[in-house]
């Protein structure tokens, strides 16, 4: 088990050994994090790349990552996710496929970073809005914030000063009642 708190101290000291201990401790999280996005349309060394990417990213910004707003493990992921959904589209750029049809297509299980629009119809827009607005605070506002707002969970986190973790999972569980009630309501 790895203790967070002295690995970050000497991370952020620049201690080549905590790095080592960084990458052993997380590739595999971050491998399926991101095979899991690039499915279908990326390779093995795609994968591997966007991993090893994270790593570096993460490596050259250590200062910037603060314990306090998130858990390592989510921080690494967040990055893990954000670096893999780039390399979807300079993938699908270069294979001239539309980046939203793949996204769909391959990568279900990043929908929470989809907008509202991506689930609905535009007709059902304003159902969805009254719909919403019966949800207890603080879900009301982080999805609003997330839906209707396009923010990103970490923004909204630091917004309403929450948890990123608290964010996600309260996105999870809103989007499970729109879908239930969209689907009540077809």
């Amino acid at each position: 088990m790895i203790n967070e708190e002295k690995l970050i101290k000497r991370l952020k000291e620049h201690n080549t050994r905590a790095y080592e201990q960084l990458i052993d401790g997380y590739s595999r999280l971050l491998f399926t994090v991101c095979a899991g996005i690039l499915h279908g349309v990326g390779t093995r060394e795609d994968v591997e790349d966007v991993v090893a990417d994270c790593f570096c990213e993460f490596w050259q910004n250590v200062q910037k990552y603060d314990p306090d707003r998130a858990g390592l493990k989510t921080y690494l992921c967040a990055i893990a996710r954000s670096r893999a959904v780039d390399r979807l589209r300079l993938l699908c750029r270069r294979r001239e496929d539309s980046f939203d049809s793949v996204f769909d297509d391959t990568a279900q299980t990043v929908t929470d970073d989809m907008p509202l629009e991506n689930l609905i119809s535009k007709e059902s827009v304003l159902a969805v809005w009254n719909y919403m607005q019966t949800f207890p605070e603080p879900d009301r506002e982080i999805l609003t914030l997330r839906f209707f707002y396009e923010l990103k969970p970490a923004d909204i986190a630091a917004k309403l000063s929450v948890p990123v973790s608290a964010v996600y999972e309260r996105v999870r569980c809103g989007r499970e009642k729109l879908r239930r009630f969209i689907a009540e309501n077809q």
